[in-house]
């Protein structure tokens, strides 16, 4: 437990760090620790306290498959039958699953830490406001946004530390809190599967009436706290309120079209993002980043290929999906697709 307390001391009260787009530049960044006397005295605070936040979800760990949120997510998709990882390299243990096996494995480690650290700061600012002089719709606005990235840190730790709710929602679940944690803490019990979407749901029911989608794209808006709600929603099989939620956060985006969707998926100008978190060519490590395993036209391990059976799935000439899976000249069966689909910008600085 001692590695979330440093990460949130890292999140909370260091909040001055480099950013790529114009509108984390434009935010307050305080360049050293700061009390919670200066963060919740000001809606100028608590949004340099929230930059600092969302930079603990992109935080590099060490490790070239540890390097923030979207890490985590690489490895839960070729867990699945859509990609393949061929070779002996990053996320060749979650492609064979073996990182399941290894409950004190370091991805395991890394996965709980980065959730539960995120979790902590949101709870951390949320005592903080409540106790401010903020304006009351100021508070209530804030509050929300800091619910719901609590409850996507719970959602996205159940998916991997739980077994599926459809498969029995009174397994273990895991470790809730509603205060925030602070060192010689004793560590609070797993409780059900049930219990841990209950409180999701609840927190994200509570969240979404107070929360607008005038923000920049790398906070919690609305429509990203009612898509998060709708993914919830299917996890449980409840199909209706998933529909209903689903549509609700789509409502305010228009979809891109069929050039726009073959510009790479590498910018965060989309139209059709939500939620965004932009780095910059000097923030990158290396090839410890996204399109170093899956842009095959990219320096870097290039080692994720797309699996024959998805590639079948895609039979209509005119689908712009198609068009972007490529045929590799091998006879190696498992490498005989890639994807032109995500693409590196140009501005790599190595």
């Amino acid at each position: 437990m001692k590695n979330i307390f440093k990460y949130t001391l890292i999140g909370a009260l260091f909040i001055g760090f480099a950013s790529c787009s114009d509108e984390f530049l434009d935010e307050p960044k305080p360049t050293g620790s700061v009390t919670d006397l200066v963060v919740y005295t000001s809606e100028t605070g608590v949004d340099a306290a929230l930059t600092g936040l969302f930079a603990n979800l992109r935080d590099f760990r060490s490790r070239h498959d540890t390097w923030g949120a979207k890490a985590y997510y690489l490895g839960a998709e070729v867990m699945g039958t859509d990609l393949t990882v061929p070779d002996f390299n990053w996320y060749i243990f979650e492609h064979r699953w073996d990182v399941t096996e290894n409950s004190n494995g370091r991805r395991t480690n890394w996965a709980w830490e980065i959730f539960y650290s995120t979790a902590n700061i949101a709870r951390t600012h949320i005592e903080g406001i409540n106790k401010s002089t903020l304006p009351d719709a100021k508070k209530k606005a804030y509050i929300g946004e800091l619910k719901a990235v609590e409850a996507y840190s719970y959602f996205n730790l159940v998916r991997y530390f739980s077994g599926s709710y459809l498969l029995g929602d009174d397994k273990p679940g895991i470790p809730l809190y509603t205060t925030t944690l602070s060192s010689g803490i004793e560590p609070s019990g797993r409780g059900t599967i049930k219990e841990t979407y209950d409180r999701i749901i609840k927190l994200l029911e509570e969240a979404i009436p107070n929360m607008s989608n005038s923000l920049t794209k790398y906070r919690f808006n609305k429509s990203v706290a009612e898509g998060v709600l709708a993914r919830v929603y299917l996890e449980i099989g409840n199909w209706a309120k998933a529909a209903e939620y689903a549509a609700k956060a789509k409502a305010p985006y228009a979809l891109m079209d069929q050039a726009t969707y073959k510009a790479g998926f590498n910018t965060i100008s989309n139209n059709e993002w939500m939620w965004a978190l932009p780095f910059n060519a000097d923030q990158q490590s290396g090839f410890a980043r996204f399109y170093s395993f899956i842009d095959h036209t990219s320096p870097g391990y290039n080692q994720i290929y797309v699996s024959k059976d998805f590639q079948a799935l895609f039979t209509s000439d005119t689908d712009v999906r198609k068009s972007l899976i490529k045929k590799q000249s091998t006879s190696n069966q498992t490498k005989l697709y890639t994807t032109e689909k995500f693409r590196d910008l140009k501005d790599r600085i190595w």
